[in-house]
């Protein structure tokens, strides 16, 4: 609370054209650090994202041999 204090009374005992510098380099700061950001999140995206290769699933599917059977609950409808 005490550093906020102290930054608004350094900004308001500043002249108007001064001012508009402080708001101007305030602005260019946030848009540097959405900049820097947005790039490092889009690089841990691309670090995310794992290639597909052919065969990565083998082993973890597997299909019983009684897969093609007619199931007992729809004999109704056959």
């Amino acid at each position: 609370m005490e550093n906020k204090l102290i930054m608004s009374e350094k900004y308001f005992s500043l002249p108007p054209r001064l001012q508009l510098e402080v708001a101007d380099f305030i602005d260019f700061l946030s848009q540097k650090y959405r900049k820097t950001r947005s790039k490092a999140n889009q690089k841990l995206n691309k670090e995310k994202k794992r290639k597909s290769h052919f065969g990565n699933a083998k082993g973890l599917i597997i299909v019983k041999e009684d897969f093609n059977a007619p199931i007992e609950d729809f004999q109704e409808y056959m």
